[in-house]
């Protein structure tokens, strides 16, 4: 083990003497310092509607993005299935299409319970912003087009395996 040829800073801490010998020592006693002054708690939180702001997503402004007709679709189709209680947000089998499901290989099958997990996250996903009121968000749309491309990516392989 190689020896630093810096020699140890003493510091007060509080009531404290504090010895600093490296970069890594001085990083922690700046954050006890600011902890034990009160400064790093006022620091850390922002006033509420700053972070209210950096919680909502962005609203696609009009002419900057265009959504593919594809996606407005296939969200309209998600979100009545959801309403309708045909896909159960927290049943993976509830999003199988069980007919096809059932004439899979045992390999396949276990790729589509794996995928099942994925796609289901992301419906959730979709329904919470969706009724947060962000229906017209970038977030929204971005996860309505990787879900469409995921599914039909792995009804490729797969088969019709999903009601989506």
């Amino acid at each position: 083990m190689e020896q630093s040829n810096q020699t140890a800073m003493p510091t007060q801490l509080g009531n404290q003497t504090v010895e600093i010998k490296n970069p890594g020592q001085q990083v922690i006693y700046q954050i006890r310092k600011a902890y034990l002054e009160g400064a790093l708690a006022v620091s850390s939180n922002p006033a509420p509607d700053i972070q209210l702001m950096l919680n909502k997503p962005t609203a696609i402004k009009s002419g900057e993005y265009k959504v593919s007709p594809k996606d407005k679709a296939f969200l309209k189709d998600v979100l009545q299935k959801v309403e309708a209680g045909e896909i159960k947000l927290f049943t993976p089998s509830s999003l199988l299409n069980q007919p096809v499901y059932e004439k899979l290989s045992p390999d396949l099958r276990t790729k589509a319970e794996y995928d099942i997990l994925v796609l289901l996250h992301k419906i959730r996903q979709i329904k919470k912003l969706w009724d947060a009121g962000d229906r017209n968000s970038y977030q929204i749309m971005n996860l309505v087009h990787s879900l469409r491309l995921a599914k039909e990516s792995l009804e490729s392989a797969e088969g019709d395996v999903f009601i989506i």
